[in-house]
């Protein structure tokens, strides 16, 4: 009979520490998940402004000159790397024919397409300011005809990714701030359940030292071991992000994920070392017959 109680409270126990394993781990998914959803829709969103060209047109098409300036553009900061692409104004006109299908001499009509070059600027440079300095940079190069760019279809981008990046920031709060709660709860409740083993440990003369010692370092246990699993679903999370947006497969997403992950696993341990220290140091304070109207 003694056997089947101590299996009994075995069992419960070890039930009790894979609860908060559970617990601690979904806590941590979820926090992870909202830091990594919130720094991967921000890089969504520059890819797309990204996406949007700069044109330049010239008034002569000399190879020498136009070297020297693909050369000067290339040591701007706003200019965003491998996104050059010339077009001489035959191709524009071949196109043109191809889609009216007749030649435009034919409609006695000359060529009226300019040599251009198309090119695209860092995400952080997309805004009404910016682009307006970037085009009258251009514009006194004498070989430069004109500058074009979608101004208000750049600026209302610009404006909604800060907005849509804004809500799900303030959202992003909202759910680490939950994260945190029931990381908080879990370890009270499974520490609250060990307040009476606390205090016959304080009746037969144990320190508080060496009474939370054993309950701090199995809650960082708990935290390691949640943590790692947390850790464990991110990737997974990760791996099928980047196979869904394929375009974001980086280093800078990598090293991302990484710091994600890195800090989930430190937040996880920390949190929960540091809730069951308060937790304890309060069952500690409490008198005997507190201990029965606690929840």
């Amino acid at each position: 009979m003694i056997k089947n109680k101590n299996n009994k409270i075995s069992k419960s126990l070890r039930n009790q520490y894979i609860y908060s394993i559970l617990s601690v781990s979904i806590a941590l998914s979820m926090l992870g998940s909202i830091i990594f959803i919130i720094t991967s829709v921000r890089s969504i969103f520059d890819e797309m402004k990204e996406q949007a060209n700069i044109i330049v047109e010239f008034s002569e098409m000399n190879k020498v000159e136009i070297d020297a300036f693909v050369a000067d553009l290339k040591t701007k900061t706003y200019f965003k790397p491998n996104s050059i692409e010339i077009i001489k104004k035959e191709e524009a006109l071949e196109k043109m024919k191809q889609e009216i299908g007749s030649e435009l001499s034919e409609l006695g009509m000359d060529n009226p397409f300019y040599d251009i070059l198309t090119f695209n600027i860092h995400s952080q440079y997309i805004t009404k300011k910016n682009l307006a300095l970037i085009r009258a940079e251009l514009i006194v190069n004498p070989i430069v005809q004109a500058v074009n760019y979608q101004e208000l279809i750049l600026e209302n981008v610009a404006q909604n990714v800060n907005r849509i990046i804004l809500v799900i920031t303030i959202s992003g709060i909202f759910f680490i701030i939950l994260s945190i709660y029931l990381l908080h709860n879990t370890m009270k409740l499974s520490l609250m359940t060990k307040r009476f083993s606390v205090r016959t440990m304080q009746l037969v003369g144990a320190t508080p030292n060496f009474i939370s010692k054993p309950f701090i370092k199995s809650s960082i246990w708990i935290g390691v071991l949640g943590a790692t699993l947390a850790c464990i679903i991110i990737i997974i999370i990760f791996i099928g992000f980047i196979k869904f947006v394929p375009n974001l497969e980086s280093g800078d997403m990598y090293s991302k994920t990484a710091v994600v992950i890195l800090c989930v696993f430190i937040f996880g341990v920390l949190i929960t070392g540091l809730s069951s220290y308060f937790i304890i140091n309060r069952i500690l304070r409490y008198k005997t017959d507190e201990l029965y109207t606690l929840e």
